[in-house]
C-alpha cells in the first residue's frame, strides 16, 4: 500500500496501480481496492473501477465503496446495476432513502459532458 501511495504521489499511476493490485493479491484490502478503482476511473476504465469498488465493499469498505461502485457502474453504462448499488447504499447511510434522489441526480450530472 505504501509503495502504491508513494508512486501515486509521484504521478506514476501505472506503477501505483501495479502496487495496489499486488496488495490485493496478498490480502483483500478495502483501501487497496478503492485506490485501484480510483485510478481505473481516472484512466477511463469504469468497468474495471466498478469491479474494484465492489471488491472494496466486500472487504469492508462500507457505504462509500458502494457509492463509488454505483458511480463507476453508471459511467460504464450499467444503469440497472448502478441503481442496485445506490439502493443498497441508501440502506446503509443515515437518512439514505431521503438522500437517494439527490445521489442519483449527482451521478447523472457527473456523466453528462461539460
Amino acid at each position: 500500500m505504501l509503495l502504491g501511495e508513494a508512486r501515486e504521489l509521484a504521478y506514476r499511476h501505472k506503477d501505483a496501480l501495479v502496487a495496489y493490485e499486488q496488495a490485493l493479491a496478498l490480502e483483500e484490502r478495502a483501501d487497496a481496492a478503492i485506490a485501484a478503482g480510483q485510478i481505473y476511473r481516472r484512466a477511463g476504465r469504469p468497468a474495471d473501477a466498478a469491479s474494484r469498488f465492489a471488491r472494496a465493499y466486500a472487504a469492508g469498505g462500507g457505504p462509500e465503496a458502494l457509492r463509488q461502485n454505483a458511480a463507476a457502474l453508471f459511467l460504464a453504462g450499467d444503469e440497472a446495476a448502478a441503481e442496485e448499488a445506490l439502493a443498497l447504499w441508501a440502506t446503509l447511510v443515515p437518512d439514505g432513502l431521503n438522500r437517494l434522489t439527490a445521489a442519483r441526480a449527482e451521478l447523472r450530472a457527473a456523466k453528462r459532458p461539460a
